[in-house]
């Protein structure tokens, strides 16, 4: 009988305890499923987008539709009639160019930051023994609560970070433009001279 109340007890315990649940088990469960309870970027300062849609082509598939670019996300967006979605990062959607602002994105594998990225890069220079690249990026920064009644609290915000230049060498791979004289000479050490 002692055995069956502590079982009882514990078991009522436990399900008083299961019923206060938290939101965000709910919330993890509706992400899982694919679905939006709340638009998480509501009160969001600034935007990841560096242009709104524009007129853009894909090389080789022939005709425009509207595109933008979204340098938080490092992907390329482009309307439907069901909503705007992302274009694959396959080689054959490599090559991009915006036409009323005469930009041309590329699906490039670079190094940056000692690790080897696909992503995309403006480029800015074409010629056979010179091609320079540039890397836009937005930071997003979530919204912080004041710490005490003397400080503010900061919204959520999108910040343009400064733009990395990369060149391409002539054995094809694309490196971190330096940003001194000193390291740019190493670089090409043939040019020393010029």
């Amino acid at each position: 009988m002692k055995k069956l109340f502590i079982i009882l007890y514990l078991m009522g315990s436990c399900i008083t305890i299961f019923a206060q649940n938290d939101s965000n088990a709910d919330q993890t469960y509706y992400t899982i499923q694919g679905n939006k309870l709340l638009d998480s970027k509501v009160n969001v300062d600034g935007t990841p987008y560096l242009y709104p849609f524009m007129d853009a082509q894909v090389k080789d598939a022939g005709g425009l539709t509207k595109m933008r670019y979204n340098a938080n996300n490092d992907e390329v967006e482009y309307q439907t009639e069901d909503g705007n979605l992302a274009l694959l990062k396959q080689a054959k959607f490599g090559d991009i160019y915006f036409t009323g602002q005469n930009l041309h994105l590329k699906l490039l594998t670079y190094n940056y930051d000692r690790a080897t990225i696909t992503g995309y890069l403006y480029e800015l220079i074409n010629k056979p023994a010179l091609k320079i690249y540039k890397r836009e990026h937005i930071d997003f920064s979530k919204a912080k609560a004041a710490r005490n009644s003397y400080s503010d609290s900061s919204p959520a915000s999108f910040t343009l970070t400064k733009p990395v230049y990369f060149i391409q060498k002539g054995s094809g791979e694309i490196v971190e433009l330096p940003s001194n004289k000193k390291k740019l000479i190493e670089m090409f050490p043939d040019k020393k001279e010029a």
